[in-house]
């Protein structure tokens, strides 16, 4: 899965070089208008790139907020860079800072390193549903389920019904083919698999999380998807 780059501006000779930027980085770019869409995007890895100026704190708060593990970058033109907007940027709670009017192979490779540090903090950090009821840890494939205000852990998985919930809590909200899924779950033997026992391992993993597998929908004619 690629990590995500979400950006925050109004500059749009900006969002053009960072777009372009982001494809060099292997970052899958999108553009945010209103923070009241963070919480959607909760559960995967990624950045957040948003301009240097009076909304930064509020956006800021919203990131941390709403997406606990994701990378948080301002950017700032060369002339606020002398001017000390680092240590401001960094005192309203950003990770890192980027130069607007730096070279796009540059902003690509400070791109690049934002994506790795998102992705192994999400890996050490483990992937939490957006109603945040449901955690899994990647590595282990161990889960862990959210009761009366503390994690608790869930029973153990099959390594297909783990890797079907790390795609889902990867990208809420997406529906992700039958096929796709096959391919995935099945390393490269999905045709010869029938899609019978993709169904099996979704019903089984349904039934494991309890409630909470409510949040793992059918798309009838599809496949599934999160939320």
């Amino acid at each position: 899965m690629m990590t995500a780059l979400l950006a925050v501006s109004a500059d749009a000779d900006w969002l053009g070089r960072l777009e372009r930027a982001a494809g060099g980085a292997g970052l899958e770019f999108s553009r945010l208008r209103d923070a009241r869409v963070l919480s959607a995007r909760a559960g995967a890895a990624g950045v957040v790139v948003a301009d240097s100026g009076p909304e930064a704190p509020r956006w800021a708060r919203a990131v941390r907020r709403d997406l606990p593990g994701y990378v948080l970058a301002f950017a700032v033109a060369r002339e606020g860079l002398a001017a000390g907007a680092v240590s401001e940027a960094l005192a309203r709670g950003a990770d890192g800072i980027l130069d607007k009017d730096g070279s796009e192979a540059v902003l690509a490779a400070r791109l690049r390193e934002l994506g790795r540090r998102a992705a192994a903090a999400a890996r050490e950090r483990g992937l939490t549903s957006p109603d945040g009821r449901v955690r899994l840890q990647p590595a282990g494939g161990r889960v862990f389920l959210r009761r009366r205000g503390a994690w608790k852990p869930g029973p153990a998985l099959s390594v297909r019904e783990a890797g079907l919930l790390r795609l889902l809590l990867e990208r809420p909200g997406r529906v992700f083919e039958r096929a796709d899924l096959l391919e995935a779950l099945w390393r490269g033997r999905g045709g010869d698999v029938n899609s019978e026992a993709l169904d099996k391992q979704a019903a089984s993993l349904r039934r494991k999380l309890g409630p909470a597998g409510r949040s793992l929908r059918t798309v009838r004619g599809r496949g599934y998807c999160w939320g």
